[in-house]
């Protein structure tokens, strides 16, 4: 991957830069996030498994716009269109967006009002009114040049009015007019939802968005969701509505050097033109796509808590609990956690029926440590003998609170053996 990705990567998510280039080769070469994040944190500056994710995923953006990049290169190189200029422009993009700004102009065009009036040879006057430089020739005089009745153009008027569709597209075509309009709608945009009409005496549950208006930078992404769900349900309408006349504004002192010039009547027509009919469109949609975008990741990250709350909640609730792991030969290692899942001791006891008093000693001095709600007996040699022992001695001392259950030891030795595990309990023995 390109060093400037990495780079930029690090950047946002606050690593540094040769960790990244670490993770980064290690991802490459086909490693899992858990290895990595297990046996490679000498690469890696110790990312844990929830950072290394993020870092493929940023991997993947960039990598996907590095094609993009490609392809909107040779797509324009094909159309001997791609100058040094516009050349260094795309390469330095980092931004999806940007890109698709850039490559706008160029992408083939279905039939338009500015492509008709490019096609009846009204594209000279449009450069001309879109320089504003002022010549020997009168705007009137220039528009004259290209009347002709067979092409489509039977009168000055025509004439200026397809110029002005050509620049109309111009301007919703500008990178700088989109970024402009762009910030515009996420600074001061507002996301309005409506009832249909003649469904406003229904009571439904979107009852609460049948007349709401909320900035589009801080709509919670739950809301955003269910305006989505009741506008496809055919409940709600919705729209972004923003300051139009200061988003104008904005454009306009992109498009129009001087309001007092010949050329700015005609230029003011065509950027209200190109305003509402192309540009406040195409950069709405965009944005609503986006927020639907934000709003999906923040459920599922939401979702995503839930269920690992949901799995690693105590199987028998918050209580205090006995492990006992049989080994060979009769052995078992006892282990105690208090209610928050702490460890507070441990021991080894040999369980021989023929001899259960040492057992049952150490049994009671680990049922004794903290008041012990339940033994879990892992699976393996010799666990259907220790659970008859662990019952038989539950019974004889009379101890009725506490309930014996059998617990499955897949990945226990691996578990042990990891630095994982060194890290969470370093003084123990595995």
């Amino acid at each position: 991957m390109e060093s400037a990705f990495l780079a930029r990567i690090a950047q946002e998510l606050g690593l540094r830069e040769e960790h990244v280039a670490g993770a980064s080769l290690l991802l490459e070469s086909g490693a899992t996030i858990p290895f990595i994040a297990r046996y490679r944190k000498e690469a890696t500056g110790g990312m844990d498994e929830r950072r290394l994710r993020d870092l493929r995923e940023r991997r993947g953006y960039y990598a996907d716009l590095a094609a993009r990049r490609a392809a909107v290169l040779k797509a324009i190189e094909e159309q001997g269109k791609l100058t040094s200029e516009l050349r260094e422009k795309i390469e330095a993009s980092v931004a999806r967006v940007e890109l698709d700004d850039l490559y706008l102009p160029f992408r083939p065009k279905k039939k338009s009002l500015g492509a008709e009036a490019a096609g009846r040879g009204l594209e000279p006057l449009a450069e001309y009114l879109w320089s504003q430089e002022a010549d020997a020739w009168s705007l009137e005089e220039h528009a004259d040049v290209f009347i002709d009745p067979e092409k489509g153009v039977p009168t000055r008027e025509a004439a200026l009015e397809g110029a002005a569709h050509i620049i109309a597209e111009w301007i919703a075509q500008a990178c700088e007019a989109r970024r402009l309009l762009r910030e515009h709608l996420w600074r001061e945009g507002a996301l309005v939802s409506k009832v249909v009409s003649g469904k406003a005496e229904e009571k439904t549950k979107y009852a609460m968005y049948y007349d709401r208006r909320e900035p589009l930078a801080k709509i919670p992404s739950h809301r955003i969701l269910a305006i989505r769900r009741g506008t496809k349900e055919g409940i709600l309408n919705s729209s972004i509505a923003c300051d139009d006349a200061r988003g104008l504004e904005l454009v306009a002192a992109f498009v129009i050097r001087d309001r007092e010039a010949p050329f700015a009547p005609i230029l003011e027509a065509a950027l209200r033109d190109g305003y509402f009919r192309l540009l406040r469109p195409s950069i709405e949609a965009e944005i609503r796509a986006q927020v639907k975008e934000q709003a999906d990741r923040e459920a599922i990250r939401v979702f995503q808590v839930n269920l690992a709350n949901l799995l690693l909640s105590p199987a028998a609730g918050t209580i205090p609990v006995l492990g006992v792991n049989p080994r060979k030969g009769g052995e078992a290692r006892l282990a105690v956690v208090d209610e928050t899942g702490r460890f507070v001791a441990g021991s080894a006891a040999t369980i021989n029926p023929a001899e259960p008093e040492p057992a049952s000693t150490a049994l009671a001095a680990a049922l004794g440590l903290v008041p012990v709600r339940a033994v879990a007996i892992s699976s393996g040699a010799g666990a259907h003998e220790v659970e008859g022992f662990v019952r038989a001695y539950l019974d004889q001392a009379k101890i009725e609170n506490v309930f014996v259950a059998a617990v499955s030891d897949a990945g226990l030795a691996a578990y042990v053996a990891s630095p994982a595990a060194r890290e969470e309990l370093p003084d123990l023995a595995p």
